[in-house]
């Protein structure tokens, strides 16, 4: 089932999904720097959410690959804000470690998301799948908020290792 889109469709759809990957490293770049790491980070997750519940309700091509494109620049907006923010956020002495698990993690979850996914299309209705992927970002955005709570914005390296060791956190 592909939503009515033509095979053509599909790979015009790809490349732009794929360009639109390009303003959300820019809007990273022009984000953090002026507002912060955190507050981007959640927006993306619940941004992407929201885009992604758009792609399944769409009823044209036109919207299908603009919902597509949005939640792929949310994403790569996202993925480049936690790479800003990671290094940041640890102490000196876990910054390797603590990048190396989160790339880790993030290795599995593209391993398996593919497996995953053709399971659930091959079981359910293609737009209850685009749904539940759309609430999986929209708890991660929820998630991230109540678990990330350091802003690492105009600091310096030490400043971030020296509050998390007096709050004792993370």
């Amino acid at each position: 089932e592909m939503k009515g889109m033509e095979r053509l469709g599909v790979y015009q759809s790809m490349m732009l999904s794929t360009l639109s990957q390009f303003p959300g490293i820019l809007l990273a770049a022009f984000i953090g720097t002026r507002v912060g790491r955190l507050g981007p980070i959640y927006v993306s997750m619940l941004l992407c959410g929201v885009s992604l519940a758009f792609f399944a309700m769409a009823s044209g091509h036109a919207r299908m690959i603009a919902s597509c494109c949005l939640a792929s620049c949310c994403v790569e907006f996202g993925w480049a804000m936690q790479h800003v923010y990671t290094p940041e956020v640890f102490p000196t002495e876990l910054r390797a470690a603590s990048a190396g698990l989160i790339s880790a993690c993030g290795s599995i979850m593209n391993g398996g998301t593919p497996l995953i996914t053709a399971w659930l299309v091959e079981t359910h209705s293609t737009a209850s799948v685009i749904c539940f992927f759309s609430s999986v970002c929209l708890v991660s955005s929820v998630v991230l908020y109540l678990l990330l709570d350091i802003e690492t914005m105009s600091r310096d390296l030490q400043d971030v290792s020296r509050v998390q060791g007096e709050k004792g956190e993370k």
